[in-house]
């Protein structure tokens, strides 16, 4: 009842703003499709209360799809069912009236729960005292929360890594695994915006160093078996809100690994060893450049020194890391890989 009388609402707007009768029959002729938009988006609002609302281990990937991509193609999916039946021009005046019926069914959701927040991309109250955020000090190097400002880590200064600086958002706990896990796991590739709109506050300044940003590879059969890196949907939204040009091809992971959750910083470091390399057609482009490397988790660095190594050894000037969540302590990652 609310969308027939925004629809008169519209109708008589449009009528006193154009004053003809062009903006009448081009609302009349959307007017009769708006049902079938509303059954769409209250098909689709089902099915993604449904995928939420089930535990992360029991979500099944089709299902999932289809839930993620409606949320990330819905606008264009309203424009095609709606405006293609509206006269040339009167897609200017329909479109308020799209976005009223996608915020009275679609309302936007806190991150990591079902909690309704005013606008996509945010953390509901709780989630947000429940969540982790890093601050000073840290090692200057890798990024480790530390109880004093003490300059290095133990870890820094007996083994410095091979990048020169790392960041993180969060500590990886209970908080963010609530935002990290469906993300990764669960096909929810449309969180990748915000969760980089996390990232911008404690990589401000390697942002601003960065010529380039690029994402850890996902080898090609894992980026088959999950259909995305994660990595990269956070390096893209980074480069969008910093702006700051981004190469997503920039490395190749020519080795697959296992997962190294369950190992050691030593066996870790040993099963990446020649497990990373800069494709040959970016190797001029990167030449000189400070190169920001985008991850979602940095646990004990290994893989970041594996990327730093391999884009060092291509003539880059310097690598620092910029990641979601930073491993504080290792037994927290025991179910991520």
């Amino acid at each position: 009842r609310r969308c027939e009388i925004r629809l008169c609402d519209v109708n008589r707007a449009g009528r006193e703003q154009r004053g003809d009768g062009t903006a009448s029959a081009n609302i009349q002729s959307a007017g009769k499709a708006d049902r079938a938009i509303i059954e769409t988006v209250q098909q689709a609002r089902c099915q993604i209360i449904k995928h939420r609302a089930q535990p992360v281990h029991a979500r099944n990937r089709p299902a999932a799809m289809g839930a993620h991509r409606f949320g990330i193609e819905k606008h264009s999916l309203v424009h095609q069912s709606l405006f293609a039946r509206v006269a040339p021009g009167g897609e200017a005046l329909m479109w308020p009236l799209a976005r009223t019926v996608l915020d009275a069914l679609l309302p936007a959701h806190c991150m990591a729960c079902s909690e309704i927040v005013e606008q996509n991309g945010l953390l509901c109250e709780t989630c947000f005292k429940a969540t982790d955020f890093i601050t000073d000090p840290v090692c200057r190097q890798c990024g480790l929360p530390l109880e004093h400002d003490s300059g290095l880590c133990t870890g820094c200064d007996w083994d410095p890594p091979r990048f020169r600086a790392a960041r993180a958002a969060l500590r990886y706990g209970a908080g963010a695994k609530k935002l990290i896990l469906p993300f990764k796991y669960s096909d929810r590739p449309e969180a990748a915006r915000g969760l980089a709109k996390m990232m911008l506050r404690p990589g401000a300044a390697l942002l601003a160093q960065a010529d380039y940003l690029t994402p850890v590879p996902l080898h090609r059969r894992r980026l088959a078996q999950r259909g995305y890196n994660q990595a990269g949907l956070l390096a893209r939204a980074l480069g969008h809100w910093a702006k700051r040009p981004v190469l997503m091809d920039a490395l190749a992971r020519v080795r697959a690994t296992p997962a190294l959750a369950s190992l050691d910083h030593d066996a870790r470091a040993q099963w990446m060893k020649g497990a990373i390399a800069v494709r040959a057609h970016r190797r001029a482009q990167i030449e000189g450049k400070v190169i920001l490397l985008i991850d979602d988790v940095l646990t004990s660095g290994a893989t970041a020194s594996a990327c730093a190594e391999a884009l060092l050894g291509s003539g880059a000037a310097a690598v620092d890391v910029l990641a979601l969540a930073r491993v504080v302590d290792e037994r927290a990652d025991e179910d991520y890989a």
